[in-house]
């Protein structure tokens, strides 16, 4: 009987290939088939179709400033946000300079080989590290009247050293209490997050069966709330 993980990944195979797969389910996706030998091998069968369709397509070069104009508009949109870092806005830049050199069905073929060789590079990460699985998921506010907002993201390493981190976004400055919470209900405290201006990175090595957590919760004494559901 064939895995139900295994034909959501593969009803998302067309996608994974041509590289417009959603963020979320784009890593989820690659995190299941880097693991799966069969659906690793319908990428790979996939993405061989897809590319010898690409070749028949002309790459297009940009317009002539195409760089300076997208940089420029990226320092001007600084400029009128408090809250951008200097590193968002080099990395953007660099993104959109990459962007440039290929463009129509030529960008399409690039990020279609991305997504086909990210899952082999990430078993190759997790083997190096003695690891067993990386996890990534949204942290929103499950409180107030802006529940479900997005406040950041938080990742889970299950490996020697297992290890919990987060980014955390427009959160209002406070002491949080971050904890994790398993499929059966048990819960670990692993820290205090103390957010300052809005804005913290946090993390912290934990000795807790990761594959086996349901999803982490961050709150602070005043009754705020956010979590990532894993």
């Amino acid at each position: 009987m064939t895995d139900p993980r295994c034909q959501e990944v593969q009803a998302l195979i067309p996608e994974l290939a041509l590289g417009v797969a959603p963020g979320p389910e784009r890593a989820s996706a690659l995190t299941h088939i880097a693991g799966c030998t069969s659906c690793r091998s319908e990428l790979e069968r996939v993405a061989q179709t897809v590319d010898e369709l690409l070749l028949l397509a002309p790459e297009v070069e940009p317009p002539s400033g195409f760089e300076t104009r997208v940089l420029e508009s990226l320092i001007e949109k600084r400029s009128r946000t408090s809250r951008r870092s200097l590193a968002l806005v080099a990395v953007a830049a660099s993104f959109a300079i990459a962007l440039a050199g290929v463009a129509g069905f030529g960008l399409s073929r690039w990020s279609g080989s991305s997504d086909r060789v990210l899952a082999d590079e990430y078993q190759r990460t997790l083997d190096v590290a003695d690891g067993t699985a990386f996890r990534a998921a949204d942290l929103t506010t499950t409180s107030g009247p802006t529940a479900g907002a997005s406040a950041g993201h938080a990742f889970m390493y299950d490996g020697s050293p297992s290890w919990v981190f987060m980014t955390v976004s427009g959160v209002p400055s406070n002491r949080y209490q971050v904890r994790l919470v398993a499929d059966d209900g048990a819960t670990w405290n692993i820290g205090i997050c103390r957010v300052r201006d809005g804005y913290q990175s946090w993390g912290t090595a934990v000795d807790v069966p990761l594959d086996q957590i349901d999803h982490l919760e961050m709150r602070s004494g005043g009754g705020a709330a956010f979590t990532a559901e894993f």
